[in-house]
């Protein structure tokens, strides 16, 4: 197989229920090779073995776009110019990484710390003049055993002789005494630094039980937060492609995944890819300078059904309106978050994507948020300035946002206002209500682009940006309900929800200058008729 120009990457999708694969052919092959001879006299490369990938395949704009892999890290980092990032954004766990690496330091100090070399020492100088007068105590006992037997051999019979005799066996009782004395005497002395030693060990091998402890939980949570989005713009956490058997150390890190990862971030269509190693060999020996390696079976090839589906015709997974250093505007598809969510299967969201992108932009942020089910323009801020100036922006009411909805019912006004207080529905979160009392300011103006004989199409403008505020003033104020809105409509109704962020308006972070960002995607017509209720 090292040696075999023909290979296909290929697995089954569990969500399509089809076998996807992709080549690796002349063009990969030789790209890989080229990369290997390029990089393979670098220091980096020549210290420690890695396998080097490369993706062939066709940017959005038709041109032609290769992308380079390493497995793992490379010199103690997941990031090297000219190589994709890897698949996991170290931002989801961060704060959990950082206290529980911080914590798992100090284990390691601890421990370090109770080494008994110390003790050892102490207790071998303390004991050792009693050592030493022990083997005196021995070493003349048994002269003077050897004397006793010499002794005895030339006594004969009568009182004389067992006057003697009794005369040695009681010098021999006192040396035995003068021995189990000393003896009894240095476990006394003994005692206490073998206490010392045994609470010593105790504490390490506690502490050495916290430390693979924090370990398993860390690497649980990180691969909790861990997933992967493939062509068709889906994303499955890793716990969900491997078997009953466990996640490896590792997995989504190699080759392979990194590379299909970024192509269908990228909205890159895949043609081929190869995989070849660099340096020198494994420790099992397994692998060679410049041959060339299909996907390990292990970690690689649970994930390559999911990772191919949709390759033939990739979904754009983050369509980006427009960047600069200070900002990043994306045209956000319908079932992605902004933002992360609290559980794990919620990670996948917008920032986090970026963040795979973006990786030095630490201060990358969304300057609002569009439901997960809305789709349209999103503002991220790059900086930590930037991220200030959009939020006084939002606050003194300088940017401007235009929805397209598409509403269950016939509206007869060609325009008009719906005002209504709202506030969280707290015994139905995430709902919202309308309350006159508590609730708080919620503006939307609106105009009708379109009439059907059962539905409106509207242009939305908010004046205040309240959650959830079109959906429940289409709802509650207009009494239509937008299509596919299963909290305060018919989830039924559409495919999908029909509501999308079409433009918006604001001054640039840094220079103040308006500019205007639309999107490119268009609500359908209609997804499917919509169920009208009884009555």
């Amino acid at each position: 197989m090292t040696g075999r120009l023909t290979y296909d990457y290929a697995g089954w999708c569990g969500h399509c229920g089809q076998l996807h694969d992709l080549p690796r052919n002349e063009a990969a092959v030789a790209a890989v090779h080229a990369l290997h001879a390029r990089v393979r006299t670098e220091p980096r490369f020549a210290a420690e073995g890695k396998m080097l990938g490369v993706l062939l395949g066709s940017a959005p704009s038709g041109e032609s776009i290769a992308l380079h892999a390493f497995s793992g890290m490379l010199a103690g980092s997941p990031h090297a110019d000219g190589f994709v990032g890897p698949t996991r954004s170290g931002q989801l766990t961060q704060a959990q990484e950082e206290a529980t690496l911080g914590r798992l330091s100090e284990l390691s100090r601890a421990i370090g710390e109770l080494d008994t070399a110390s003790v050892d020492e102490e207790r071998e100088r303390a004991l050792a003049p009693v050592d030493a007068r022990l083997q005196e105590l021995i070493a003349g006992r048994r002269l003077a055993q050897a004397r006793r037997r010499e002794e005895r051999l030339h006594l004969g019979e009568g009182d004389p002789a067992a006057s003697v005799r009794a005369a040695l066996a009681a010098e021999s009782a006192a040396e035995r005494r003068a021995i189990r004395e000393l003896r009894r005497q240095r476990e006394q002395a003994d005692t206490p630094y073998l206490q010392r030693i045994e609470t010593m060990h105790a504490k390490r091998a506690e502490l050495k039980r916290e430390r693979r402890r924090l370990s398993r939980e860390l690497q649980s949570a990180m691969h909790a937060a861990h997933g992967l989005v493939n062509f068709a713009n889906r994303f499955a956490l890793l716990r969900d492609l491997f078997d009953s058997t466990g996640i490896p150390s590792g997995a989504g890190e190699c080759c392979a995944p990194k590379l299909l990862h970024a192509a269908a971030l990228r909205g890159v269509r895949p043609l081929a890819m190869a995989e070849v190693w660099c340096g020198p060999p494994p420790a099992d020996g397994s692998k060679r300078d410049g041959a060339l390696y299909p996907a390990c079976e292990e970690k690689c090839a649970p994930l390559l059904g999911h990772l191919l589906c949709g390759a033939e015709h990739p979904q754009s997974a983050l369509p980006i309106l427009f960047e600069d250093e200070h900002l990043i505007v994306i045209d956000k598809p319908a079932g992605l978050l902004s933002v992360p969510g609290r559980r794990s299967e919620k990670h996948d969201s917008v920032e986090s994507r970026l963040r795979l992108l973006y990786p030095s932009d630490c201060s990358l942020r969304a300057a609002h948020r569009l439901d997960e089910a809305t789709s349209g323009v999103l503002v991220v801020g790059r900086t930590a300035a930037s991220a200030r100036s959009l939020a006084a922006s939002f606050a003194g009411g300088r940017i401007h946002k235009t929805y397209e909805a598409i509403v269950d019912g016939v509206l007869a006004e060609d325009h008009g206002v719906v005002d209504l207080r709202l506030r969280s529905d707290h015994a139905s979160r995430p709902r919202q209500i309308v309350d006159p009392v508590a609730g708080k300011p919620a503006r939307t103006r609106y105009e009708v682009r379109n009439r059907t004989r059962s539905t409106t199409r509207l242009g939305l403008f908010p004046e205040t940006g309240r959650t959830h505020q079109l959906r429940l003033h289409c709802a509650a104020g207009l009494g239509a309900p937008i299509l596919g809105d299963p909290l305060y409509g018919d989830e039924n109704t559409a495919d999908r929800l029909m509501l999308h962020a079409e433009s918006i308006e604001l001054p640039h972070p840094a220079t103040g200058e308006t500019m205007t960002f639309e999107s490119k995607r268009m609500l359908p017509t209609r997804s499917r008729p919509p169920l009208r209720r009884a009555g």
